[in-house]
């Protein structure tokens, strides 16, 4: 049996205590020092082991020899000494201490460990504390309700009638079916990432899906929706007159838009004196997202756009599987089975397209209003990324920024846009975006957040070294696509190389990289075609993979 949850409002209310370095700690946390520095290694960090050749290996090696008369004169163990004779001698990545204390660390019970959110650092929590912190969350009825059963098989057996049903109407073919039914019940689990730049370090709650129920299905519709983001812009334009609607795919796509925009401005001879600089963030995009709503927005623009693409469904298959995977999102935790009953979960695929173009539906409605006001030469560029949105408004009247702001947030009861403004500088996804009067231009450089604490991939790591040397390779890509001026370049790549050498690099190799990378050119580099995964997954910005943290429901 399972212990039941306990929630302490005190323990759900404790600040983090910043024990060293990129270590946190909340509630009563005892660490040694030699715990403390092994931590700091990051948690990617792979110990290396020495290299043994075991009896298997021999036997697979004297098979081989066997199997061919070529080989018949050749001892097994003179091949293996000539593949490995020049070896370098093995030096452990960790002391004997470091050892004990991994091993220690994997045995305690009392302490969870977490990225933070944000990059921010490591957090050893108290393990009563991380329940309290979970439990705040979970006990809210407006978003969760708690099982006193487990749901599983009841909801396995349930997706498994509905898929049966669609396909012996026709509307899902045998192979498609095969894929999409669960193998067995199963449901997500859920955990927090803690937001030490937030008052009471409250949790990012996010929902591993991977082995949920619905996951199959939620793949498939995220591939069916993903193509209509590229398509959005033209639909902006096109049934709502609204030029320069676009959905960012990352860093790099924003950095495009820019140069375009400086170009236009040139063109067009406007002064960047006129500009107003708007950041806006939709609060809990994921979570505020009513179901209902959410499944009738959807409908309604697959059944406008569905020509667009190559959509393969039937408007009614489309609604039952999309609310499959809305309404049956059950997760688990510490033996306890909970429901969310408003939103969508961060871990279940098909969450970024779907939020995208819920959002695209009410926002268009928003700024056909004000375009309709006030005219459309004002709105000169609206960018957003997910829940992430950038505004270059051609004019610095309050009454004006006031009204699109108004537009904005009277959309919809529960989508809440928070908004900043400048007539100098914003920082925008990883970028900061400044206006140069002088060259009546758009400038850009690398935007850092304060609490950002580098968390760099050890030399020492025994990962793969094309992976090691490739950091600084990526990393300076990075700068040089973003930076558009040498002094904030070489500025950038100063403090990269310092960042790095404090984490283990070896000078030569990190200036030897980046001397390769710095002769490169920056429009080249905007230009060259950017891989894609499997998914067309459009989501990722160009961040160093071991900074990337999940962007969910939070705030």
């Amino acid at each position: 049996m399972n212990k039941p949850l306990e929630f302490n409002l005190r323990l759900a209310k404790l600040e983090a205590v910043h024990l060293s370095d990129i270590i946190y700690t909340i509630g009563d946390v005892k660490l040694t020092q030699h715990e403390i520095d092994l931590l700091s290694k990051g948690l990617k960090f792979i110990p290396n082991k020495p290299f043994h050749l075991t009896d298997q290996l021999r036997l697979y090696v004297q098979r081989f020899l066997s199997s061919s008369k070529l080989f018949k004169n050749i001892k097994a163990d003179e091949i293996l000494l000539s593949l490995f004779s020049n070896r370098k001698p093995f030096q452990q990545n960790l002391t004997k201490d470091e050892e004990n204390a991994l091993i220690h660390l994997r045995k305690r019970t009392d302490i969870i460990i977490r990225p933070a959110d944000k990059n921010v650092g490591i957090v050893v929590i108290e393990s009563k504390v991380y329940e309290s912190k979970v439990l705040q969350q979970l006990n809210d009825t407006e978003f969760y309700e708690k099982f006193n059963y487990n749901p599983n098989v009841q909801i396995y057996w349930r997706i498994k009638f509905e898929l049966e049903q669609l396909f012996q109407n026709n509307e899902l073919s045998f192979r498609i079916l095969k894929t999409l039914q669960p193998t067995k019940p199963s449901c997500a689990t859920f955990y927090i990432l803690p937001k030490l730049h937030k008052k009471m370090c409250p949790g990012r709650p996010i929902i591993s899906g991977v082995q949920h129920v619905t996951s199959g299905i939620s793949k498939y519709i995220e591939r069916q929706l993903t193509p209509f983001v590229s398509q959005l812009q033209r639909i902006a334009l096109e049934d709502y007159n609204i030029d320069n609607y676009i959905v960012l795919k990352d860093t790099n796509h924003l950095l495009i838009e820019i140069e375009k925009l400086n170009k236009q401005i040139n063109d067009q001879n406007l002064n960047v004196k006129n500009i107003t600089l708007i950041t806006g963030d939709i609060t809990s995009l994921y979570t505020n997202i009513d179901q209902n709503d959410g499944l009738e927005t959807l409908l309604n623009f697959i059944s406008c756009h569905s020509h667009l693409t190559d959509f393969s469904l039937s408007l009614n298959c489309f609604g039952k599987l999309l609310e499959l995977v809305l309404k049956n999102n059950v997760f688990i935790f510490k033996g306890e089975y909970f429901h969310q009953t408003k939103g969508t979960a961060m871990g279940t695929a098909l969450a970024p397209p779907y939020a995208n173009i819920y959002v695209f539906c009410k926002e268009t409605k928003a700024l056909q209003k004000f375009i309709n006001k006030h005219s459309s030469r004002f709105l000169l560029r609206f960018l957003r990324f997910l829940d992430d949105i950038f505004i270059l408004l051609l004019s610095t009247d309050t009454d004006i920024i006031n009204d699109l702001f108004q537009s904005l947030n009277e959309i919809n009861g529960n989508l809440e846009y928070t908004f900043e403004t400048s007539n100098k500088n914003i920082h925008f996804l990883d970028v900061n975006i400044s206006i140069n009067i002088t060259l009546n231009r758009l400038e850009t450089s690398l935007y850092v957040k304060p609490s950002n604490t580098f968390q760099y991939l050890q030399h020492s790591s025994s990962h793969p070294r094309p992976i090691i040397n490739n950091i600084s390779v990526s990393l300076s890509n990075r700068i040089i696509r973003i930076c558009s001026s040498s002094t904030s370049k070489w500025f950038e790549l100063y403090n990269l190389f310092l960042r790095l050498l404090a984490r283990g690099h070896r000078t030569s190799n990190i200036l030897q990289k980046i001397l390769e990378v710095e002769y490169l050119d920056r429009q080249e580099l905007l230009n060259r075609p950017r891989k894609q995964n499997k998914t067309n997954n459009y989501k990722n910005i160009i961040l160093p993979y071991h900074s990337q943290l999940p962007k969910d429901q939070g705030g």
